[in-house]
């Protein structure tokens, strides 16, 4: 069910502003395989990755979400 939130807000942010269209955000994560949501987001937003890289997104704050 987390998966599934987190992938709503990460629609929100990429497709309801434009910056991608419904289908390309579909295949695009499609393509990212099985892998935590945070490093989809990574791959579809071009932020860098090192190895030093720590999970940080925290979805649905500005919504008023823990």
């Amino acid at each position: 069910m987390l998966g599934g939130l987190q992938l709503r807000e990460l629609r929100g942010e990429l497709v309801e502003t434009g910056t991608m269209t419904e289908r390309a955000f579909h295949d695009a994560v499609l393509r990212h395989n099985s892998i935590p949501i945070e490093l989809i987001r990574a791959g579809l937003t071009g932020a860098e990755l090192t190895p030093q890289t720590r999970t940080s997104w925290r979805f649905g704050e500005e919504a008023g979400g823990d």
